[in-house]
């Protein structure tokens, strides 16, 4: 089966279906604060693109099915530059630090950078000098390709710019991942709750204790353990905030989901994951961050499993 065969395959089945419908809703966009953790916001990439938003630039992490479909999707908020990743391209992103983002529109503003009488190949050059000295300054390698790509590479700590969510979940999730790896990988990846830890205003010493144990479920388990911890949680959530176009897993009757999370190979699958997103020093970072403590006070070691 070639690869258009495949795709068509794909797009033929219920979670292709349900993917088909997400991707046709109706384009609204919305700001950065809306919909990308704090923790990414907080970060060198995340700054970039707020400050990007700010001189009313249009910045989506992830638009459309593939490039023409998500140009379209930004184009249709006419009068602004643009940014955007499609799904596969912001997944790259999170998975290696490295991708490329499409950019277009105009500049609004009359500076010295934006000269309305520019003929349009110039005004795209402009966005795209724009779009790479705004990364430059937030210490981000980019270069352009003159037909509307700006390729950038966030360095070997790129996980760091990442919520948990997005590098256990997004960068791990594609097309024709099982039903149950997006059950376990969402759930997982939102264990635990940086932005909720980042703003909580409790006690610091009993915020270090959670943020600690938290830490220490997720990544010091051996998968024993691990599966038996989690499997036991995942069982007691409301499974309807897990719920997608393609799977509705709050459909699954109480007395069956026992059963439909006893395969080990899918929590296998995610044991794995986790153990090669971060290493000890990252996630020392990643506490320090959170604690807003000098990484040099974080004690935490990744055991030997």
């Amino acid at each position: 089966m070639n690869t258009q065969e495949l795709t068509k395959a794909f797009f033929e089945t219920p979670k292709g279906k349900g993917v088909l419908e997400d991707l046709n809703d109706e384009y609204i966009h919305r700001k950065l604060v809306l919909t990308q953790s704090k923790y990414f916001l907080e970060s060198s990439i995340g700054k970039a693109f707020l400050e990007l938003e700010e001189r009313g630039f249009l910045i989506s992490m992830e638009c459309g099915e593939n490039g023409g479909d998500g140009r379209a999707k930004m184009e249709s908020e006419a009068g602004h530059p643009y940014i955007f990743f499609n799904r596969l391209e912001f997944r790259d992103l999170v998975s290696t630090g490295s991708t490329y983002l499409h950019f277009g529109g105009v500049i609004l503003e009359t500076d010295d950078e934006y000269d309305s009488d520019l003929d349009i190949d110039l005004r795209e050059e402009q966005v795209a000098n724009v779009i790479k000295n705004m990364l430059k300054k937030y210490g981000i390698n980019s270069w352009d390709d003159g037909a509307g790509h700006v390729y950038l590479d966030l360095g070997e700590k790129y996980a760091e710019s990442f919520s948990l969510y997005d590098l256990i979940y997004k960068a791990n999730i594609h097309l024709f991942s099982h039903e149950k790896d997006e059950l376990i990988l969402r759930f997982l990846g939102g264990f635990i709750k940086e932005d909720e830890f980042i703003s909580i205003d409790i006690d610091p010493k009993d915020k270090e204790i959670n943020v600690y144990k938290h830490f220490n479920d997720l990544f010091n388990q051996t998968f024993d353990n691990f599966h038996t911890f989690f499997r036991e949680l995942l069982l007691n959530e409301d499974w309807i905030k897990f719920d997608t176009n393609w799977m509705k897993f709050s459909d699954i009757p109480d007395k069956d989901k026992s059963d439909y999370l006893n395969d080990l190979y899918h929590w296998e699958q995610a044991y794995h994951s986790i153990e090669k997103i971060l290493d000890e020093e990252s996630l020392k970072v990643r506490i320090s961050r959170i604690l807003k403590r000098g990484k040099q006070e974080i004690d935490f070691i990744i055991k030997d499993k």
